[in-house]
């Protein structure tokens, strides 16, 4: 456990820079991604106000818009996303896609071609390839489905409590009772922390707009499950951080560390 200031959270560089073979790099995920963020900001920021003054932020169609593209990216382009299976198969897929290319232009592999297929640093610069164009596929366009729900925002009101800021930045609670694992269902929430005392929640059917001051339950319901699937967690609250720290430290030991891609 270490300290440090916010804007020194959760930063991996360049990770989402495409590297060519003739070695010039794409950048153009980097580019979308700021963009999402610079029409997401404003919003976020409204929203935290108003929550502190403990009131609902009136959202309009560009705003709602904005949110959700955030939502997107911000699953997508998270670090710890990356180790999810559909991912690692992702990955699977390019590198015996390279093996298969190869050998129909070169013809059957050599021992040194083979050798060079399997350097683990050949191997892992195209896992962060496939992980940038995973990223960047698609942004821009927000699914149907998270369009189709509406926003909840939460404050926290007692000074010696806070949300928990995650690498993996979200809580996704499924509905009681329902089959479906996945959004699509109404009764599904998707929270994501924004500041120690706030966070936005996409929830129920579209149009809802909900305010609630977060009780203990739902502070560390929240926390557990950002904690839970995060690599790096921080807060304010050295003892919240010091608590999760030890629960996951039992989870690795239980499960094995998780595998990078």
């Amino acid at each position: 456990m270490e300290r440090k200031s916010i804007k020194r959270l959760f930063q991996v560089q360049h990770l989402y820079t495409i590297r060519r073979r003739d070695g010039s790099r794409d950048t153009g995920t980097e580019t979308r991604l700021s963009a999402i963020e610079t029409r997401a900001g404003p919003v976020l920021d409204r929203i935290i106000t108003d929550a502190r003054a403990g009131r609902s932020t009136a959202l309009g169609e560009a705003d709602r818009r904005a949110l959700v593209e955030l939502f997107v990216a911000q699953r997508r382009r998270s670090p710890d996303h990356h180790v999810a299976p559909l991912v690692r198969r992702a990955i699977a897929d390019f590198l015996t896609g390279t093996w298969v290319e190869w050998e129909s232009l070169q013809g059957p592999l050599m021992e040194a071609e083979r050798a060079l297929l399997l350097d683990e640093k050949f191997m892992l610069e195209g896992a962060r390839d496939v992980i940038a164009q995973y990223a960047a596929d698609p942004l821009e366009t927000v699914t149907p489905t998270m369009l189709q729900r509406g926003l909840s925002v939460a404050r926290i009101t007692v000074p010696c409590r806070a949300f928990i800021l995650g690498s993996s930045p979200f809580a996704r609670f499924i509905a009681r009772g329902s089959r479906r694992q996945d959004l699509g269902d109404p009764g599904a929430d998707l929270w994501m922390p924004l500041a120690r005392d706030a966070a936005v929640g996409s929830a129920r059917h579209a149009g809802h707009s909900g305010y609630i001051d977060a009780d203990d339950v739902r502070i560390r319901k929240i926390n557990g499950a950002v904690a839970g699937a995060s690599i790096e967690f921080a807060s304010a609250n050295r003892d919240l951080v010091e608590a999760h720290a030890r629960t996951a430290r039992r989870a690795i030991r239980a499960r094995g560390p998780r595998e990078g891609p």
